[in-house]
């Protein structure tokens, strides 16, 4: 029996360390993956922070589009001489951008402008 003894606390060493091990790479397996988690994590707030920028920054123009179109549209009198200057005037203060404004009349085929024929 005294031969059994020393086997008994072999073994023991050998599993309290065999467990010890396994133990510690649970551990760190757990921690490691706590971390690509939270690196993921990151990434995709980082990800999501620019799509939305990106994406208030495209409303901001569509916005400003809609806001210079809309006093484009608000018709000016057009049998006042130069009728696009009250015009002008609406969409610069609206968008400082714009260096020109033209007016092309639409001219038929013929040759005679709309402007004429309503006159």
């Amino acid at each position: 029996m005294g031969g059994s003894q020393p086997r008994f606390w072999h073994r023991l060493t050998l599993a309290a360390i065999a467990g010890g091990g396994i133990a510690l790479s649970a551990i760190l397996a757990v921690h490691f993956s706590n971390m690509e988690i939270a690196a993921r994590r990151n990434q995709l707030v980082a990800e999501a922070s620019t799509f939305a920028d990106d994406l208030k920054q495209y409303l901001q123009s569509r916005e400003m589009i809609a806001k210079t179109v809309g006093t484009v549209f608000e018709a000016p009198d057009l049998s006042q001489p130069y009728p696009l200057g009250s015009v002008g005037k609406k969409v610069l203060a609206v968008m400082p951008a714009v260096a020109v404004i033209a007016w092309t009349p639409q001219v038929d085929p013929d040759g005679k402008n709309e402007l004429e024929d309503n006159q």
